[in-house]
């Protein structure tokens, strides 16, 4: 579960926006979250580490835009062109409905290589949707991390060389998603050999020759071959990543990359990380924010450098078992609402900050432009938590081991359990915090807290994960999704996706929520295309959704990066951290 709006931060001094760009030099990024696959940034994963290593390579129909081009007008607005040369809506007539299904015409760049030479055309983008789904459909001899969407997709055609025509089974309003961001179109020519060689990119060998580039025979999860403005120089797991400039790349003509080349080194912790950041062994630390506040501020200050920090599209929660008898009853998830100080459960401090997100939370970050601004977060007010309680007949007990605490109406006292990632320390923060607001008012944590490794947090129903088979009272952790699209956040939230028994698979609704108003909302929202529609359903499901209270956001999720004096350009993406790599520069 993870991946948005971002903001930037800066320390007072800023030398990195008075700086001039120049040509030429090199820098080392580093990234303490080692990609073991390259496939994983997109194919077998959308890990976002290993989406910041494959973007200034790999690119798709379109990007994601950085903070400062974004105006939440709508799912549009989100993206800006990439290989496609325009984003297909139904105003500018890219998108048609007719006869129940839909298609989506991309109109593609001219001019475009390959980095091993070979020219992009439609083609491209036939071969990348039979991958996704046509041509094998569930039974991909790659392990694919979701066909989700791929399969509302009936065939493609490629009238032409520059024109690539989607046709879908029905009306489809995420179709913007299909074949943008890093390696959102992959190159045909090179499926095409792996097809007849059996099909399985991690398996498949193939010989690569990039020129100035990498050279060997690797299976897909060692070498990228892209059209972006850098290209693969050498690739060790576990180690490093080296990239070197593409001389061919299509937007060399108004802009070439600055960087003669980047190096990613993979560091073993984040404490290792920003140790090489203070004493100037990188130029770029990724991901930095949730580790130890000292150590950030202290790193910030040796390196003179600036935070730069991205929002993402998802919350960090607290999620309540609606079939625990207590939790399931509606006054008492209304007065933990009201008894959080969430302000105060706020992201890194480097960060800066910020309102708790709504309480209906699915359109924050890229996702504002279904923003419903009557879904605010309730305001901290302890009394009146406790007032509600009082009202519904929770009494405080003045006697006894439970003195302090309240009892509920079969005399038990209403005690619950809190469990969240063993290892994290923000979230043990958290536990705290909750666990303190909520004696406040009279309801009893137990301790120890019920924590467990991320493993066993996360891990499949059929693997007895604790939050798929719903093993919890309350539990903390984090939930995001790509490229702005509040649909994918259905699957914690509509009826059909609680796991269970019968079905294993169904979905990600720890909570067990079941309300045909979500389920209605969600679905028109899949089906509907327009913009104005789609801000109609989704607003729709925020309400349902604050009105349940099926989860508690506690604050907006955010990655913080830390970029040294020396480096200029890093934009703020809170998805794809190293989207503009082709306007990083060093200082004059």
């Amino acid at each position: 579960m993870i991946l948005t709006l971002a903001s930037a931060c800066q320390t007072p001094s800023t030398p990195i926006a008075q700086a001039v760009p120049r040509l030429g030099g090199s820098i080392v990024v580093g990234s303490w979250e080692p990609p073991e696959s390259l496939l994983a940034a997109g194919i077998s994963d959308q890990f976002p580490a290993a989406m910041a290593v494959v973007a200034p390579m790999a690119e798709g129909l379109l990007r994601v835009r950085d903070q400062s081009e974004f105006s939440p007008r709508g799912p549009a607005s989100v993206y800006a062109p990439q290989l496609a040369t325009e984003v297909p809506t139904l105003e500018n007539g890219g998108v048609k409905l007719e006869q129940g299904g839909m298609t989506v015409t991309w109109k593609l760049r001219p001019g475009v290589l390959w980095h091993d030479g070979t020219e992009f055309t439609s083609r491209d983008v036939v071969d990348t949707f039979q991958f996704r789904w046509l041509k094998y459909r569930d039974r991909n001899p790659t392990l694919l991390q979701s066909t989700a969407g791929w399969d509302q997709v009936s065939s493609v055609d490629a009238p032409d060389a520059r024109t690539a025509v989607i046709h879908f089974k029905q009306p489809y309003g995420p179709y913007l998603g299909l074949g943008s961001g890093p390696y959102g179109i992959l190159p045909g020519h090179l499926l095409e050999k792996t097809w007849e060689a059996g099909g399985n990119l991690a398996r498949v060998k193939l010989p690569i020759a990039l020129s100035g580039g990498f050279s060997g025979n690797a299976t897909w999860d060692q070498f990228i071959v892209g059209t972006g403005p850098y290209l693969l120089k050498e690739f060790v797991a576990d180690d490093h990543l080296t990239m070197v400039r593409n001389p061919s790349w299509w937007g060399a003509p108004t802009h070439q990359p600055y960087l003669d080349s980047i190096q990613f080194r993979f560091e073993k912790s984040r404490e290792a990380e920003l140790a090489d950041l203070a004493a100037g062994r990188i130029d770029l630390a990724l991901d930095i924010g949730q580790g130890d506040p000292e150590a950030v501020k202290d790193a910030l200050g040796r390196s003179h450098g600036s935070a730069v920090v991205g929002r993402m599209t998802g919350v960090e929660h607290l999620d309540f078992n609606l079939k625990n008898r207590y939790l399931s009853n509606p006054v008492i998830r209304k007065a933990i609402r009201l008894a959080l100080n969430r302000a105060r459960l706020g992201p890194p401090a480097v960060a800066g900050k910020r309102p708790p997100p709504a309480d209906g939370w699915i359109c924050g970050g890229l996702a504002a432009w279904c923003e419903e601004p009557s879904s605010r977060a309730a305001p901290y007010d302890p009394k009146a938590a406790s007032a509600l309680l009082d009202q519904a007949g929770f009494g405080i007990q003045t006697s006894g081991d439970d003195a302090g605490y309240r009892s509920f109406g079969d005399g038990s006292t209403i005690t619950l359990s809190l469990a969240a990632s063993d290892a994290d320390p923000v979230r043990l923060a958290e536990e705290d915090e909750v666990t303190a607001d909520l004696k406040r008012i009279g309801i009893k944590v137990r301790q120890p807290y019920a924590n467990v490794p991320s493993r066993r947090l996360y891990a499949d129903f059929r693997a007895g994960g604790i939050l798929l088979t719903h093993a919890f009272d309350l539990v903390i952790y984090s939930d995001s999704v790509n490229g702005g699209e509040p649909d994918g956040f259905a699957a914690d939230f509509v009826c059909e996706q609680v796991p269970s028994d019968a079905s294993p698979a169904a979905g990600l609704n720890a909570t067990q929520l079941c309300d045909p108003a979500v389920d209605a909302a969600f679905k028109a929202g899949r089906v509907d295309v327009a913009a104005g529609d789609r801000r109609r359903d989704y607003a729709s499901a925020q309400k349902a959704l604050a009105a349940d209270l099926p989860n508690l956001a506690l604050h907006q999720l955010v990655v913080v990066h830390i970029a040294s004096t020396r480096l200029r350009g890093v934009g703020s993406n809170g998805e794809i951290w190293t989207s503009n790599a082709a306007n990083w520069s060093l200082t004059g």
